[in-house]
């Protein structure tokens, strides 16, 4: 599943966009926003693959986003209307340049790259992870964490069997799970799908603990549950 954001401030070319990506299975739309400073909030809560990005916008444009956002882990696929910002965006290392209109083969020969650069990706995933406690490295087989909660500066990892807590941030551990498997429901709770026994109305029991979904997750996390 790769995980994609789109920053446009045309609304119609939203809606077409998204229309275009949702034929996709492994495309997970996480959000839809209209300014760079949108999707800074959302960066900072949201582990995303790619972005879709549009140059110009009020206040902040493309390119400046992409010159000043340091701490940028995504892909970026730039769509403009101009060819005009296409060296410059070549220069920051953007995975592709659409021009608007997108026509759908074009846009296939870029999901298709997506598709085998995160595929490559998600294989160097291992089954396991280290985290550090204290000072040594504790080894943690991904299926058996059910959850992970912030406190504070500290996150902690709930095992079937014991909890492990170590000096990090949800953001740096959701980069480094497998994300076929866990998903961000909160700004304090990342869980395992495959541990979800129900889901409530604003809640999700996981290992018969209830957890409460971010109103700004809910859609995100719906969207990547196979409900009937």
């Amino acid at each position: 599943m790769v995980k994609c954001l789109i920053v446009d401030d045309d609304s119609l070319m939203i809606h077409i966009l998204e229309s275009l990506l949702i034929e996709f299975k492994f495309i997970h739309i996480v959000d839809k926003v209209s300014c760079v400073n949108e999707a800074i909030d959302v960066l900072n809560n949201e582990q995303i693959d790619v972005i879709f990005l549009d140059i110009e916008m009020p206040k902040i444009n493309g390119i400046e986003f992409l010159k000043n956002f340091n701490d940028l882990n995504s892909k970026v696929v730039i769509i403009s209307s101009h060819e005009k910002y296409a060296l410059e965006a070549i220069e920051l290392r953007v995975l592709d340049y659409l021009l608007k209109p997108i026509e759908r083969l074009r846009l296939l020969k870029t999901l298709n790259f997506i598709k085998t650069t995160f595929n490559d990706k998600e294989n160097k995933f291992h089954d396991s992870i280290y985290v550090r406690q204290n000072l040594e490295y504790k080894l943690l087989l991904t299926k058996d964490i059910y959850l992970i909660e912030s406190k504070g500066d500290y996150i902690q990892f709930q095992l079937k069997s014991k909890k492990i807590t170590s000096h990090s941030t949800l953001k740096k551990v959701m980069n480094k799970l497998p994300s076929n498997d866990f998903v961000r429901i909160h700004n304090c709770f990342i869980v395992n799908i495959n541990y979800i026994e129900t889901i409530t109305e604003g809640f999700i029991v996981v290992h018969e603990k209830m957890i409460p979904i971010g109103r700004t997750y809910k859609t995100a996390v719906l969207n990547r549950i196979n409900l009937l």
